[in-house]
């Protein structure tokens, strides 16, 4: 009987609950298997080498990226020092730090939000995978049979984004239009280019955002016009593209 009200409890407010560290530690394992199945693929296939990738809980993300973020302010901070022709000080430091610092403070409680209502998407940033465990991947999935089922699909995602990222260096896609083209090429890259690397059967993702699939009609744009050749120089000369 105890079992049968665990069960039933689970049912009705399992959704509600956060997913257990044991699940969500077993799902991140299931993602990095998934990473190093297609990794030295998707290397062979573009000649490339992506290093090492990381997964990670979607919970690291904000504070992967602001810390990111110090990391550049206070490098441009320590650069007009010196431009300016004194030796960095105490206050060059502070500076540097205090603008991440306060957009992260900013932003806390609206990405809290967004995260926990919206279910993300797996992202990526750095080299990382990020996943996600909140309400909204939780409500009607519990399990993570849907999510399971399209693993395939968003691992290749967002190793196509390490591809980007290590073909066109520094380049900066978020700034003049460029998410949409580092978006559709992903897109592009786990439905067409990588899909002969999917076991039969894989299913690709119904519901992807409007970005990503008007991305993906750039794209096949391009490969229609030069050939599929032209999917390797994408990400470091989208701009000429535009």
């Amino acid at each position: 009987m105890l079992k049968d009200f665990y069960e039933l409890s689970k049912e009705a407010f399992g959704p509600f609950f956060p997913t257990p560290r044991k699940k969500r530690e077993e799902f991140l394992d299931r993602v990095r298997e998934k990473v190093e199945f297609y990794k030295p693929k998707i290397e062979e296939r573009c000649n490339l080498t992506l290093g090492v990738v990381k997964v990670k809980d979607n919970r690291e993300w904000r504070d992967d990226i602001f810390y990111g973020t110090n990391g550049v302010a206070w490098k441009r901070s320590i650069e007009e020092a010196w431009k300016s022709g004194r030796a960095p000080n105490r206050i060059d430091f502070m500076l540097g730090y205090s603008t991440a610092g306060m957009a992260e403070l900013i932003m806390r409680f609206p990405l809290f939000l967004y995260n926990t209502f919206s279910g993300p998407l797996m992202r990526h940033h750095n080299n990382t995978l990020y996943v996600p465990f909140y309400y909204a991947n939780r409500f009607m999935d519990i399990d993570f049979k849907r999510r399971t089922e399209l693993l395939d699909y968003s691992v290749v995602h967002e190793l196509s984004h390490s591809v980007w990222d290590e073909l066109a260096g520094n380049e900066d896609h978020l700034h003049d239009g460029g998410r949409i083209w580092f978006e559709g090429f992903a897109t592009y890259c786990a439905e067409s280019y990588f899909a002969d690397l999917y076991p039969e059967g894989t299913e690709k993702h119904s519901n992807l955002p409007k970005l990503y699939l008007n991305g993906k009609g750039k794209i096949e744009e391009l490969v229609a016009s030069h050939g599929e050749d032209i999917i390797l120089e994408i990400p470091s000369k989208w701009k000429s593209f535009k």
